[in-house]
């Protein structure tokens, strides 16, 4: 019933400033979610990384080594076309209603996923976004499992599933060949990654059209 919702996931942990901070800049940029950064602790609480900056820079260079927010759809394509930048649920806080009209929109979607439909949730969202705000300060705590979903998955079935994502935030906005380009390599990289060869038949984008399934 209150303005915002925070899915605190059992296992994870944040600073006691989490929510203070996130927020006061939700309310402040009039944000439909808001996220932080977040700092990996494995199964014994050690920490693994300060943030995860190092892994946003693979992708979009040091766009997220300081805060921003933006218009939901400029925040989709740069920061999740080519692969899901919002690391961990408990990082994000959401304004209620639009959390509950991207679930209404997205639900039968959602439930064809074991791995990225938190991705497909967040792109769903975002494109109907007024703004999205992130802050650069590792203010979440996010616990790694070795035995996580991602690990346990098959690997084709997680390919598959990037390769879903990535076709619904690209017929959506419509992307140019660069960025699909971009997105095809993600999942080839996924592919070498799981030592599974590149079949170019299951792919689902090229240079000419898009295909759902």
């Amino acid at each position: 019933r209150g303005t915002y919702v925070w899915v605190a996931e059992a296992d994870d942990g944040s600073d006691p400033r989490f929510l203070e901070e996130v927020v006061a800049r939700a309310r402040r940029e009039g944000t439909s979610f808001a996220f932080s950064d977040s700092v990996p602790i494995d199964e014994d609480g050690v920490e693994l990384a300060e943030s995860y900056k190092d892994y946003y820079r693979e992708s979009v260079g040091d766009l997220m080594d300081e805060s921003f927010d933006l218009d939901g759809r400029t925040f989709v394509e740069q920061f999740l076309a080519e692969r899901n930048l919002m690391l961990n649920a408990s990082a994000v806080v959401w304004e209620r209603t639009a959390l509950i009209d991207a679930l209404d929109e997205c639900l039968g979607a959602l439930r064809e996923y074991r791995l990225t439909g938190d991705w497909h949730l967040y792109a769903a969202a975002g494109l109907r976004a007024r703004r999205v705000a992130y802050l650069a300060s590792p203010l979440n705590v996010h616990r790694r499992h070795e035995t996580s979903v991602t690990a346990s998955l098959n690997a084709h079935r997680h390919v598959e599933e990037v390769e879903r994502v990535q076709a619904f935030v690209a017929e959506e906005l419509e992307v140019d060949e660069t960025a699909r380009r971009r997105m095809r390599e993600y999942a080839d990289m996924l592919r070498d990654q799981f030592g599974i060869a590149k079949d170019r038949k299951s792919t689902r984008l090229n240079s000419s059209h898009i295909k759902i399934s």
